[in-house]
């Protein structure tokens, strides 16, 4: 059985961690090393069969590329001996460098991950350690299209193979009858249009709230739901109350995690509006994949999203998608969901049969495992 050592801060908690659950029930044999607290997030995990946990302390946690372990990695990695590193760190993170010098002696092959979709040079000492990761790496898993298409252009010339990093559990996400929630929430007589996710500028939250804004004028029984948290909270707060929006509006800072597929189901249309941007020294991002997006599709929740990063591989024909910053476009599209309900059953059904094709936790996990095996028989060549 091929066996595989998977080092990574990203299946601390239940819902990412059944990725691995499915690749262990895939034939492969799964050890992973783990944090044993990521800034507020505690170890929810534990070992199963084909399934190993070792949770070390570390250093710098939260920080996402800068964190490292305490414990002397190359011990682990000789009592496991794997067939097979995984670091599913981004090539730049310290955390990827302290693995790979783990294994220089050990030699043990090794593949990365990676979400970057943005062209970018990083300051010394990152940039060696992306240098030395696609050096030593024999394969690299992309989370989306182009952050393949960044690899190659940073001359990276092993095996990719785009797969997200995890994906969605469609017998938890997916069509309930949720009419006393709506009840409790005075949503029974209403369209519903929802947003879930960072409170954030780049998400596209501001272009929203004015689609709204134009869109209650024509419409008298329009809601939006928002549920998130961020640093843009109190100002979202502000516009709502400064353009009298607080009875066309639900702000929810979160939702416990296992009643997040119930309020999905409130919704008439999901909406994410993200947009790219740009900063200074090198800082920029856009748009990687857009979770929520599977999985208000695998609720049969009829999706809107713009046009900006890999939002419009994920949605495919499964949905509407409008122009990146366009509060014009934004509105058009739904306008033409809101006054159509016929499209809106039609585009769910089909937004749940992509998820159950493409985007599952079982599809992923086999992917992920068909390219180890691809890997290893490369390395074997």
């Amino acid at each position: 059985m091929l066996k595989v050592l998977i080092i990574s801060k990203s299946f601390m908690g239940k819902t990412y961690f059944k990725k691995l659950e499915e690749q262990a029930k895939d034939g492969v044999e799964i050890h992973l090393i783990t944090p044993k607290k990521w800034g507020n997030q505690n170890l929810e995990i534990s070992s199963k069969e084909n399934l190993t946990i070792y949770s070390l302390p570390i250093f710098f946690s939260g920080k996402n590329h800068f964190y490292f372990f305490k414990s002397y990695l190359k011990k682990f990695i000789i009592k496991i001996s794997p067939h097979l590193l995984h670091i599913n760190e981004e090539p730049w993170s310290l955390v990827t460098f302290q693995c790979l010098m783990a294994n220089k002696e050990l030699k043990i092959p090794v593949i990365g991950f990676t979400w970057q979709n943005i062209l970018k040079k990083y300051p010394f000492p990152f940039s060696y350690f992306e240098k030395v990761t696609y050096k030593k790496a024999k394969g690299i898993i992309a989370g989306n299209k182009e952050a393949k298409e960044v690899l190659r252009k940073k001359g990276y010339k092993g095996l990719i193979e785009v797969i997200p990093e995890v994906g969605v559990d469609e017998n938890i996400f997916k069509p309930m009858d949720v009419s006393d929630l709506k009840d409790s929430l005075g949503l029974s007589d209403k369209i519903v249009i929802g947003y879930f996710g960072r409170l954030v500028k780049e998400k596209g939250i501001y272009l929203l709230l004015e689609a709204v804004k134009i869109l209650r004028k024509r419409i008298k029984n329009l809601i939006l739901l928002i549920v998130g948290d961020g640093p843009e909270k109190e100002r979202i707060k502000n516009y709502i109350q400064s353009f009298g929006m607080e009875k066309d509006t639900i702000l929810l800072d979160r939702v416990e995690t296992g009643k997040v597929p119930m309020y999905m189901n409130l919704l008439d249309v999901l909406v994410l509006p993200s947009f790219e941007y740009r900063g200074k020294l090198g800082k920029g991002w856009k748009e990687q994949f857009g979770r929520v997006l599977i999985e208000a599709m695998a609720c049969e929740v009829p999706v809107v999203g713009s046009s900006s990063g890999e939002i419009p591989n994920v949605i495919g024909d499964a949905g509407l998608i409008f122009k990146e910053r366009s509060v014009e476009d934004l509105v058009e599209k739904l306008t033409v969901l809101i006054v159509n309900p016929k499209l809106r059953k039609i585009l769910g059904k089909k937004g749940r049969e992509r998820v159950i094709n493409t985007y599952t936790q079982k599809i992923v996990a086999r992917q992920t495992n068909d390219f180890y095996r691809k890997v290893i028989e490369k390395c074997k060549q």
